[in-house]
Order: structure tokens, then C-alpha cells, then sequence
């Protein structure tokens, strides 16, 4: 319903329509690439989300690349090759689908995170089509390379030059709850409650150890929903990827508490792990956990208010000032 409510609320006076195509089961992405026909078809990763209705990491590139066969004659398909059941099923769909990539130089369109430079902007590679470039965004992490490149290949392929796509990087303003950092006392607070998935899950855990640096790093983490029967086991491979990460203290909210906890173990773990049902006990844990600084991220599915989470942790901190 959101994509022909935004389409219709066009005035038609607008240069270029970015839209976004959500779906949950086989078919949607059907009903709304017919509805749309774009121009340019983008796909920049694929992960285990919706598996309820999709099944299974397959099943979400089937119906992912499925856009591929509604772009416009002479319209371009962009898909991010380091997905191998994306490129496959995005190349079956449309041949002439073009590759992009985090992970292979030798790709039409290619992006490497080289970096924080100052005041915490974040340095990006860039090779679009054979020319190469360096970008410097008022974001940082290697998990946004991915949306970084999307964004360039686009805007390549729609005819910006080069100093016009590193002029708009530079400017880019994230949404509101995605990976927003800021400082606070002792504290750098990265906002990433807006959803979760497995691999959005683990791509922010990484950025934020690098974020940490050689401080402590705190987890507060909600269930990640919608993932079907594949729920329990990448629920325990979240919490190996948190016993990977070198983290000081986890808590999580949500049934899958268990999983988590299994898979820190499993692990090998060694920080402190705190199931919390609502942001009082969250509060209180807080109060006897004995870090006096470093980087806490807050992160979890819609359906379970993380920024409930993190905005008791703010009062917490400006009570601590009184």
C-alpha cells in the first residue's frame, strides 16, 4: 500500500523518484514492480529477514530479484554480487543486470570503508565504472559501505559526475534511530533501534567494536522478529557473533533470551549477560555495572521499543550529573 500512496502524493513535477519496494511474501515484489516499472532497479544485499513468508535465504533473493523483470526497456538492474543467491537469481531474471561489490575490486562498482577521519566522518573508496574516488560522509561504519555504493552506482548510472556524487556523500543525513552516534559524557550512544535483522544485527555489533576501540563496549539488544522457523538458531548465532566481538556486557530483551545465551556460551563468552523485560530493570542493571565509560549500542526490532531502552540510559546519565 505505501508504494502507489507515495507515487500518488507526486505532484509529477519531480526530477527523479527514489523508492522503496517492501515485501514479506512470494509475489509482493510482483505486484510492486508492475506498479512502479522503474528506471533503475537496485538490490544492494540480501539477508534472513521475512522468513516467515520467504522461507529461507533463498526464497528472499527469488523474490527480491524478482524487480529485475519489471525495468522499463532501456532502464538499468543493479544487484550486490557478494550475495551469491542474490546474483544468481538477480542474473536469471535479467542478463544484463550489472554487479556491484564491498568485497571485489574487479566489479563495475565498487566501495571499501577506509576509515574515521575527523570528527568522526567516515572515508569511503569508490570505483564507479572504471574511475576511482574518495568520499568523506558525516557517517561512519563498514556496514554502511553497501548503501554508500548503491547510492554512487545510482548516480553514476543517472549521469552524475563525480564531484557531484562525492558533493551530495557529503551531506548525507541518515534517518532518524539508524546507527546515530553521539557523545555523552563518558559514552558514545549509537542510536541503531529503528529494526533488526541477523545481518543488520551483526553489521552494527562490528561497527560498534570498532567504534569502542579499546574501551568497553555494552550491547543492549531486542528480539529480532519475523525470522520463522529459523528464529531459535539465528538468535545462537547472535550471540556467537557478540562472543566474537570482544564485548564487556549484553542485555537483551525478548523470549530468545535462551538462544542468545546459548550461543554466548558456545562462544566462549566472557563478559556479564542481563535478560531485561522493560527499561526500569534495564535502569537498575545499569546502576551496578561498574563501567564508567565507553561505547554502548542500542538495537533491536521495531516491535520491541529499544529506543525505550536508550532513552532511560540518557536520563540515567543527566541523572548522574544532579
Amino acid at each position: 500500500l505505501g508504494l502507489p500512496l507515495s507515487m500518488l502524493a507526486a505532484t509529477g513535477e519531480d526530477r527523479l523518484w527514489v523508492l522503496e519496494l517492501g515485501i514479506s511474501r512470494p509475489g509482493d515484489m510482483e505486484e510492486l514492480g508492475a506498479i512502479c516499472e522503474p528506471d533503475l532497479a537496485v538490490v544492494h544485499n540480501i539477508g534472513p529477514a521475512h522468513l516467515e513468508g520467504l522461507g529461507d535465504i533463498a526464497g528472499v533473493a527469488r523474490a527480491k530479484a524478482a524487480l529485475f523483470g519489471f525495468v522499463r526497456p532501456g532502464g538499468a538492474a543493479l544487484a550486490n554480487a557478494d550475495y551469491p543467491e542474490l546474483w544468481e537469481a538477480a542474473k536469471a531474471v535479467n542478463p544484463a543486470v550489472m554487479p556491484m561489490s564491498t568485497r571485489d575490486p574487479r566489479a563495475t562498482f565498487h566501495c571499501r570503508f577506509l576509515g574515521c577521519g575527523e570528527g568522526g566522518r567516515g572515508l569511503y573508496h569508490l570505483v564507479l565504472q572504471g574511475e576511482a574516488m574518495d568520499v568523506v560522509l558525516p557517517c561512519m561504519g563498514e556496514h554502511l559501505s553497501e548503501n554508500v555504493l548503491a547510492a554512487a552506482a545510482s548516480a553514476s548510472l543517472l549521469g552524475a559526475a563525480a564531484e557531484q556524487i562525492a558533493a551530495g556523500l557529503s551531506e548525507a543525513v541518515l534517518p532518524a534511530r539508524r546507527f546515530s552516534v553521539r557523545d555523552m559524557d563518558s559514552y558514545t550512544v549509537i542510536d541503531d533501534t529503528y529494526n533488526a535483522n541477523p545481518l543488520s544485527m551483526r553489521a552494527a555489533i562490528e561497527s560498534a567494536r570498532r567504534l569502542a576501540g579499546k574501551r568497553p563496549l555494552v550491547l543492549v539488544l531486542g528480539e529480532m522478529g519475523e525470522l520463522g522457523r529459523e528464529a531459535g538458531s539465528a538468535h545462537e548465532e547472535l550471540g556467537q557473533c557478540i562472543a566474537r566481538g570482544d564485548c564487556d556486557v549484553v542485555f537483551f530483551k525478548g523470549s530468545m533470551g535462551p538462544e542468545v545465551e546459548k550461543g554466548l556460551k558456545s562462544g566462549g563468552f566472557k563478559g556479564a549477560f542481563h535478560p531485561v523485560e522493560n527499561p526500569e530493570e534495564f535502569a537498575g542493571h545499569v546502576e551496578t555495572m561498574n563501567i564508567p565509560g565507553g561505547a554502548v549500542l542500542f538495537k533491536g526490532s521495531r516491535s520491541q521499543r529499544m529506543e525505550e531502552f536508550l532513552e532511560r540510559f540518557m536520563a540515567k546519565l543527566k541523572e548522574g550529573k544532579r
